[in-house]
């Protein structure tokens, strides 16, 4: 029988994290020893401050989570969603606003919304308000048009 440590609790929510991964895996995302990953998941220790903004940074882990329990759980960004989260950090409120708009309205099939062309070229709709455009920089036609 495998006796749990002080901060089994947490353990098992990093185990959460790990999903499929091994733990030799999942520990050398991290960058520690896999007996550290042991060590936590048993509960017997607790991650360092680099391990934790690892999991963060990388994996998406709410930490508040991780530590403390509570009601939240974490969710493991796609490669696809870390790309929108950067792109949306590195935008200009305005943009920020516009992207935010167009997510919300087309989420709930909104009337009217209509987006269209490649990404970044045009969004159409109802975003509460009567003809609403944003329009994003559409490729220019060839010969400078």
């Amino acid at each position: 029988m495998t006796q749990e440590g002080p901060y089994a609790e947490v353990g098992r929510r990093i185990q959460g994290l790990r999903g499929k991964l091994t733990q030799a895996e999942f520990a050398a995302r991290l960058g520690v020893d896999r007996k550290s990953v042991t060590g936590w998941e048993t509960g017997k220790r607790l991650p360092d401050g680099s391990s934790l903004l690892v999991m963060r940074r990388d994996m998406g882990a709410d930490l508040n989570y991780i530590l403390g329990g509570g009601e939240g759980e974490f969710r493991v960004l796609s490669s696809e969603e870390r790309t929108m989260v950067d792109f949306y950090r590195d935008a200009s409120p305005a943009v920020r606003k516009a992207a935010l708009g167009a997510l919300l309205s087309a989420g709930h099939a909104a009337p009217g919304v209509v987006i269209h062309g490649k990404v970044g070229q045009s969004i159409a709709g109802n975003a509460e308000q009567s003809n609403f455009t944003i329009d994003m920089g559409k490729q220019r036609k060839p010969g400078g048009e």
